[in-house]
C-alpha cells in the first residue's frame, strides 16, 4: 500500500509560519516524490483559541466545524503542495497518509476535523489518514477494517449528572455516515473481568477505540 507523510513544521525563515512537506514514499521505505512549500498558517475567520473553544469538552455540536476544518485544510494545501494533494484526496487509490505536525502549539489544533469540501479526511475508509510521525525503520501494520469501537458506560441508566445516553446519541450520530466501516459495541457497568476480556480479547478482535 502506498503511504504519504505531509509533515508541518516551522519556516526556518519565519517562527509565524510552517513549511509543509509531502512525502511519498515507497514500499521499500525511500521517498519516490517530494513536494514542499511554505503556508503562512494565517487562521483565516478563525483564530487558534476560537477553534479549540469550539471543541472543548461539554460543547455542543458546533455548525461552524464544516467550516473549521476546511479552513485547516487551507493551511496544509499551500503551493507546491496543493496540486498533488488534492489529486490524491480526490482519487479512489487505496493509500496511508500520515499527518506529522510537529510544533506543539499547531498540535493542539483539531486536525481530524480537516475537509476538503465535502470530504473528511479522517473519516474516509480507503485513503486512511492518522496523526502520528512515521518510523521508517518498521513497517506499517495491515489495516484491519471495520474501525471497531468500544464504548463503556459506568453510570447508572438515567444518572442525569453524567448524562451518558445522550454522549452515547451523539456518537452514534456522528458515525452515522460511515456507519458501514464502523462496528460499534456498547456495554454498561462490565465488572473488571469482563472489560478485561472485552479490551484483551484473545479468541476475537481487539477494539481499535475504547471510549
Amino acid at each position: 500500500m502506498e503511504t504519504y507523510v505531509l509533515i508541518v513544521d516551522r519556516d526556518p525563515a519565519d517562527s509565524a509560519g510552517a513549511l509543509v512537506t509531502l512525502v511519498h514514499w515507497s514500499a521499500a521505505g525511500g521517498p519516490l516524490e517530494v513536494q514542499r512549500d511554505v503556508s503562512p498558517m494565517s487562521l483565516g475567520a478563525f483564530t487558534a483559541q476560537g477553534i479549540r473553544d469550539k471543541v472543548a469538552p461539554g460543547q455542543d455540536a458546533d455548525p461552524e466545524l464544516g467550516a473549521v476544518g476546511q479552513q485547516l485544510y487551507n493551511m496544509l494545501a499551500v503551493g507546491r503542495v496543493a496540486t498533488p494533494l488534492n489529486a490524491l484526496i480526490k482519487s479512489n487509490a487505496s493509500a496511508r497518509v500520515v499527518l506529522d505536525v510537529r510544533p506543539n502549539d499547531w498540535q493542539e489544533l483539531p486536525w481530524e476535523l480537516a475537509r476538503q469540501d465535502n470530504r473528511a479526511l479522517f473519516a474516509r475508509p480507503k485513503l486512511s489518514w492518522c496523526r502520528g510521525r512515521l518510523d521508517q525503520s518498521r513497517a506499517f501494520p495491515p489495516i484491519e477494517w471495520p474501525l471497531r469501537i468500544l464504548i463503556v458506560i459506568g453510570s447508572r441508566p438515567g444518572d442525569e449528572t453524567v448524562n451518558a445516553e445522550e454522549e452515547v446519541r451523539r456518537i452514534l450520530l456522528a458515525l452515522d455516515r460511515v456507519d458501514e466501516h464502523v462496528d460499534v459495541l456498547i456495554t454498561r457497568q462490565p465488572g473488571r473481568a469482563q472489560l478485561q476480556t472485552l479490551l484483551n480479547a484473545t479468541d476475537g478482535p481487539q477494539p481499535h477505540i475504547f471510549h
